[in-house]
Parts: structure tokens; sequence; C-alpha cells
């Protein structure tokens, strides 16, 4: 069973790991969506709806689906180093 008793530097260099995950996935979502669509911008991707072309693409669907995996896993071991859950109440002591 996992638990969060992790050194300080264990837990900023498991933080900087995810950060650096999710900045990877970010960039390789963007080289898609302008290989499909020269021209867009991060913001854009943000309104990706407003691009069918690149919306409807099943690689862009996948590749941004592993960036909101990221970003939720990311979010999820910040609130569990923080000492919360998820649903924003504190831990119970002996609850992982």
């Amino acid at each position: 069973m996992a638990h969060t008793d992790l050194d300080g530097a264990t837990a900023a260099r498991a933080l900087a790991v995810m950060d650096e995950l999710v900045a990877y996935q970010r960039r390789k979502v963007l080289e898609l969506v302008q290989r499909i669509q020269p021209g867009l911008t991060d913001e854009d991707v943000r309104n990706i709806h407003d691009y069918p072309a690149v919306y409807n693409d099943p690689i862009f669907q996948f590749e941004d689906g592993q960036l909101a995996g990221f970003v939720a896993a990311h979010i999820a071991l910040k609130a569990r180093l923080l000492g919360g859950t998820l649903s924003g109440e504190p831990s119970k002591p002996g609850t992982p």
C-alpha cells in the first residue's frame, strides 16, 4: 500500500519529474497540432474544438488524453504530498 511518508528531497524530485513529464507532453501535443494545422498556438490547443481538423484527429485525441492523465496524476500527487485528498478534505491518520 502506498504512503506519503517521503522526505522533502524525494517529494520535491517526484514533483519535478511530474513537471517534466507534463511539460514534455504539452510540447509533444503542440508539435502534433502544428503539423496538422500550422500556425496554431498553445492557446489554440486549449480551445481545440474550434479546429475540427485537429480535434477529430485520432492521434491528437490520444496524445491529448495522455496529457490530461499526466496533469491529473500531477494534481493527485501534489494533493497527497501536501497532506490532503482529492476531495479537498484533510487525510485521515493511517489513510494512504
